[in-house]
């Protein structure tokens, strides 16, 4: 007993100790879980998501670092940003700025579970000493906005993950005009603005003390109530936007589209111009369309109404041309007797995302490049490429050009001489001058069925693309996918037996119908090699046998030819079909 007395005392300051420390440290995971904000940083963040008409997603982060005057940090040279690792995919684009400009953006950055942004700040932000700091992120997501049956359908981030606490986050979801707000997986204040045009519905919430890395999405589900045309989730893939300044004071653009309708069917597509573009017209890869309709102008830009030939359903992708006129003085200034430089302007873009922007100028005869864009690099060489291009970009560039005019007197000039000898061969040649050939006619209703048929499969060329695309996204079943596919094989079959049969009979009239039908079989030819090569690509790609760079060089070069080619084809069928009117 006299030892057990000896060891009680000894053991009893322990445990209290024990359990003080326990009780202290149970303290400290309370303080914590409560977030309390007595952090030395605090931090504040006002976001906003708004979408735009064709289904963007752009959320607009501002973003205000402080400390209490007694609080001592270290200065803060870069601050990380998490996204929902999903949203990583959809990032389209992404640029951050403060009071003096714009802020360098590293992306794709390990943070913990999440994709990781990293802003590499101006100057050292160092609380208290430099008074409260803000800064703006500007984000723009794609495939966040779809249509569900009859109602779109949105996932939202709502708020920035950060690695220290959030004290405040105000967020605003402004619903684009002329929606209706239906449900949400949290609940949102609800207030609606009205305007001399439209009514918009306008979300709010507010979190406090958020604990870092808090992560928190929701689904908001809204219905449109307009027409279709004024919400349209429409991907334009590419714009290929061709300029071409001829000897005689023209400046015509060509503006060749590659869309995607990822929303409800559409008779109409709207497009913005430039608001002193004239002769104005639209065509589709079978011809020409009606006259597009012009509403009123804006300050900046003509929104311009393209009826299509029939419905671009859902999921459907379809190709369109717009050609128009600019004046040439207000674009291409002249300096000197021979000196140039076009200044365009793309600002204003037709829709505010573009998976790529290929813009390709054609300058006159004889003419000779001085000077590279400011952007655009590769102008000189033919063509430029920009990707992931958003209404926020400025792709304004200037190319300077040396030119005489005596070009313009050269050709014809040339031709006069050329005739000259002709004649002069033919009056000598003419006593042993042998029977002309003459070309069969080709009957009309022959290039109308050709015609017809031609652009049916090329239609349906297009809608096996489009299916092959959501079968890798996952947007359609492979069960529906074969039935489907199945289907369109036999049909392509049986039009391709018919093409076959109708370009033996166009061939054989000769002259230029036998060169179209030869330069029909060359392009598709060489859009099949191409095909080939681009499966290839991707394999080695899948395959790790090549860097990005090196595929997305690649590809972008592969794309390139693809579209030379598709553009001869449409080209051909073009003419075939000017001949039936």
């Amino acid at each position: 007993m006299q030892n057990l007395n000896l060891k009680t005392p000894t053991r009893t300051p322990l445990i209290l100790i024990l359990l003080i420390l326990t009780l202290i440290a149970l303290n400290e995971t309370i303080a914590n879980t409560r977030a309390t904000p007595s952090d030395p940083l605090k931090i504040q963040v006002n976001r906003s998501a708004e979408i735009e008409t064709d289904g963007a997603l752009i959320i607009n982060d501002t973003i205000e670092l402080s400390a209490d005057a007694d609080t001592s940090l270290n200065p803060i040279t870069h601050f990380m940003i998490g996204l929902p690792t999903n949203y990583g995919h959809n990032l389209f684009s992404i640029f951050a700025y403060d009071n003096t400009g714009k802020l360098n953006v590293t992306t794709n950055v390990p943070l913990g579970a999440f994709y990781g942004v990293d802003l590499e700040l101006r100057d050292a932000v160092d609380s208290p000493k430099t008074g409260a700091y803000r800064f703006t992120v500007v984000y723009v997501f794609s495939e966040l906005v779809r249509l569900e049956g009859a109602e779109f359908n949105m996932s939202l981030s709502l708020f920035p993950i950060l690695e220290e606490e959030i004290a405040l986050c105000n967020l605003t979801v402004v619903l684009p005009p002329r929606t209706v707000y239906t449900n949400s997986s949290l609940y949102f204040d609800n207030t609606t603005i009205t305007t001399s045009r439209y009514s918009y519905q306008i979300l709010n919430r507010t979190e406090i003390n958020l604990r870092p890395f808090t992560n928190q999405t929701s689904w908001i589900t809204f219905k449109h109530s307009g027409q279709p045309k004024e919400f349209s989730i429409i991907e334009l893939n590419q714009l290929l936007k061709e300029i071409t300044l001829d000897p005689f004071g023209d400046l015509l653009v060509s503006d060749h589209y590659q869309l995607t309708n990822r929303g409800e069917s559409l008779s109409e597509i709207s497009f913005n111009i430039p608001r002193n573009a004239t002769e104005i017209s639209a065509r589709d890869v079978y011809g020409s369309l009606s006259q597009p309709r012009i509403e009123t102008e804006t300050d900046t830009f003509k929104p311009v109404f393209v009826s299509l030939r029939e419905a671009f359903k859902r999921d459907e992708t379809t190709k369109l041309t717009l050609n128009y006129r600019l004046p040439f003085n207000t674009y291409v200034k002249q300096h000197s007797f021979e000196d140039y430089t076009l200044t365009l302007d793309f600002l204003n873009f037709t829709r505010n995302t573009a998976r790529k922007v290929i813009v390709k100028v054609n300058l006159p005869e004889g003419a000779d490049p001085q000077a590279s864009p400011k952007s655009a690099k590769d102008i000189p060489k033919g063509e430029t490429v920009f990707t992931n291009v958003t209404r926020f970009d400025n792709l304004n560039f200037d190319l300077g050009y040396r030119y005489s005019i005596f070009w313009t007197s050269f050709r014809p000039v040339t031709w006069v001489g050329v005739s000259a000898i002709i004649f002069s061969s033919v009056l000598f040649l003419r006593s042993g001058a042998k029977p002309a050939i003459v070309v069969a006619p080709v009957h009309l209703e022959t290039l109308r069925r050709f015609v017809d048929e031609y652009g049916e499969k090329t239609r349906i060329a297009l809608e096996l693309e489009s299916m092959e695309r959501q079968v890798k996204s996952g947007k359609l079943s492979k069960r529906r996918y074969r039935l489907r596919r199945i289907s369109l094989d036999n049909r392509l079959s049986k039009l391709q037996k018919e093409l076959g049969d109708l370009r033996s009979k166009i061939e054989s009239a000769g002259g230029r119908y036998a060169n179209s039908m030869r330069q029909l079989e060359v392009a598709e030819a060489e859009l099949e090699t191409l095909r080939g090569d681009i499966e290839r690509l991707e394999a080695r790609y899948r395959r790790k046998e090549l860097s990005t760079e090196a595929y997305r060089r690649l590809l972008d070069e592969y794309d390139r030819r693809r579209e030379r080619t598709e553009n001869t084809i449409s080209g051909v069928v073009l003419r075939l079909r000017e001949e039936l009117h």
